[in-house]
């Protein structure tokens, strides 16, 4: 079974839910890595997947990402992973709007992390 690039829900109780994206072979995959992920959640929703690209990072483009400084997000590695599928979803030929839409992020965000880190 090919992966797919989970996009899940995460609630703790506190009415803070966290938005993840997560890649995995199923939705029991991708709930086990969320609740992996986030220590403490009772829920975790699976709000939709897509096919994963089929573009690999290389260890070069891995620790060039996390050796840059990404001004918006100050040592967030949920952000650090959003721009990651960023680039190899763009890479693998998807459009700035599907990349959007799985993300949760404006097609604008996604426009300025290709011209950053693309």
């Amino acid at each position: 079974m090919p992966d797919k690039i989970y996009s899940v829900r995460v609630a703790k109780g506190d009415g803070k839910p966290v938005d993840m994206t997560i890649r995995a072979k199923s939705g029991v995959q991708a709930q086990d890595e969320a609740r992996r992920q986030q220590p403490g959640a009772r829920l975790v929703y699976i709000l939709g997947a897509q096919p994963a690209p089929h573009v690999f990072f290389t260890e070069e483009i891995d620790v060039q990402l996390q050796e840059e400084e990404i001004p918006s997000c100050e040592g967030d590695v949920q952000h650090l992973e959003q721009v990651k599928t960023c680039l190899t979803m763009r890479r693998s030929g998807q459009s700035h709007a599907a990349i959007a839409d799985l993300l949760k992020v404006s097609k604008s965000t996604v426009g300025r992390w290709l011209k950053q880190y693309g």
